[in-house]
C-alpha cells in the first residue's frame, strides 16, 4: 500500500520502514547468506525475502514475532527475483528455472 518500505542489509537482516523511520528491527534475520530481493504480497500483509542461502521466507507483517514460512531449497545456487501474482509467489534462481509457490493467503 505504500506506506511501509522493507529493506535488507548487509547483516541479513530485514528492517521496515514508516516515514523514515524503523518500525522494525533485529526481529527478521533467518537467512544465512546475503539477500538478493524482497517482494511484498499485494494486500501489504506480507513480504517474501529470498537469498543466495537457497531459502525464501514468507513473513508476516501484523504478527511480526511470529516465525516465518520458509521453502527450503527453492532454487539450486540461490534465488535472484521474487514477485507476488495475487496469492502465488513466483521465484526465479540461478538455476534458470521460474518456481510457483501457492497459496498464501491470510
Amino acid at each position: 500500500d505504500g506506506t511501509t518500505m522493507a529493506v535488507a542489509d548487509a547483516d541479513r537482516e530485514i528492517k521496515l520502514y514508516v516515514d523514515y523511520k524503523v518500525t522494525l528491527q533485529m526481529l527478521w534475520r533467518y537467512h544465512t547468506a546475503r539477500i538478493t530481493a524482497l517482494a511484498w504480497h499485494p494486500d501489504s500483509t506480507h513480504l517474501a525475502s529470498t537469498s543466495s542461502d537457497e531459502a525464501i521466507y514468507v513473513w508476516d507483517k501484523v504478527n511480526s514475532q511470529k516465525a516465518p514460512v520458509k521453502i527450503d531449497f527453492a532454487h539450486k545456487d540461490g534465488s535472484t527475483a521474487l514477485v507476488w501474482k495475487d496469492t502465488t509467489l513466483v521465484s526465479a534462481g540461478n538455476d534458470a528455472c521460474l518456481c510457483f509457490w501457492a497459496p498464501f493467503s491470510k
